[in-house]
């Protein structure tokens, strides 16, 4: 176990979280018909902030944006690579992984 932004919580539950998500994710883009490739990464992240119990005001003043951009990055199906980095960074996730498990 370590401490995290406060919060006490083992690695293995943060595996367990990752891979309900991953699933999660999975399962809806299936349900829709198309495969595993079409990510909506937004949605993982706002999940993960969610899962975090952080605010969009937190996350806007970590990213140095406003509020409705933050619910702009919640709609994009896609992020480019260098804002992806800086919300991974920020959040304490790989978000690449949602993608690179898929390869």
């Amino acid at each position: 176990t370590e401490l995290r932004g406060g919060i006490l919580c083992s690695w293995e539950f943060y595996r367990t979280a990752i891979k309900f998500y991953e699933k999660q994710i999975t399962n809806k883009v299936e349900r829709a018909g198309e495969t595993s490739e079409k990510i909506h990464i937004g949605m993982v992240v706002k999940q993960e902030l969610r899962r975090q119990g952080r605010s969009n005001r937190w996350f806007a003043e970590q990213l140095n944006v406003n509020l409705r951009t933050v619910n702009k990055i919640f709609d994009k199906q896609y992020i480019d690579t260098q804002q992806l980095f800086r919300i991974c960074k920020i959040l304490d996730v790989d978000f690449f992984k949602f993608y690179s498990d898929n390869l």
